[in-house]
């Protein structure tokens, strides 16, 4: 059996006392939230990956959110990305290099 259900709850959040602000830090919040899932999700990817000497670094470096979705700068978007650090070698096979 299958149930789908889909909740428009945008009309009644609108009706609230500063619904339209409500609804814009709720976007926001939903974004980096799943940014910080993603990230925490590509950590634990690279530390099955590869063989890693200083990890508090390579976690750091493996999945950076900059910037994160933010309301006051009408930013509805956040940008995962591996470090760019100088002779950091994760970008490079992000495009696929060998080891």
């Amino acid at each position: 059996m299958r149930i789908d259900l889909q909740i428009n709850s945008t009309e009644l959040v609108l009706r609230l006392r500063n619904g339209e602000r409500r609804l814009a830090y709720a976007v926001v919040n939903a974004i980096n939230n799943t940014a910080k899932r993603i990230q925490d999700a590509e950590r634990r990817r690279v530390e099955e990956a590869f063989t890693v000497r200083k990890k508090d670094f390579m976690r750091r470096e493996a999945a950076v959110i900059k910037p994160f979705a933010n309301v006051r700068e009408a930013r509805p978007y956040a940008e995962i990305a591996v470090g760019q650090k100088p002779r950091l070698l994760l970008s490079a096979f992000e495009r696929g290099a060998e080891r």
